[in-house]
């Protein structure tokens, strides 16, 4: 047998092993089924606390960064004001 096929297998098995385990921890979303835990909120509130200037600044150089990005290819993929070609659209 295929080993990519043994590996479907063996996850479809685990995820219907888990999912009878732990029936009353699902919910529906849309056409995704998500597992509600309480894991990993600690550490979330941990790094958020911890380095709340750094995760801000990066959140602001985002957002610039995003407008830019959006306007040099709003300007390239405009014909009139096109010299250079890019390759990403």
């Amino acid at each position: 047998m295929n080993s990519e096929y043994i590996a479907n297998i063996l996850l479809i098995l685990s995820i219907i092993l888990i999912a009878t385990l732990e029936r009353g921890k699902f919910k529906r979303e849309g056409v995704m089924f998500l597992r509600r835990t309480k894991k990993g909120l600690k550490f979330i509130d941990y790094i958020g606390k911890r380095y709340e200037k750094h995760i801000k600044n990066i959140m602001d150089f985002s957002i610039i960064l995003s407008f830019g990005v959006i306007s040099i290819l709003f300007f390239f993929r405009n014909k009139k004001y096109s010299r250079i070609k890019l390759s990403i659209m």
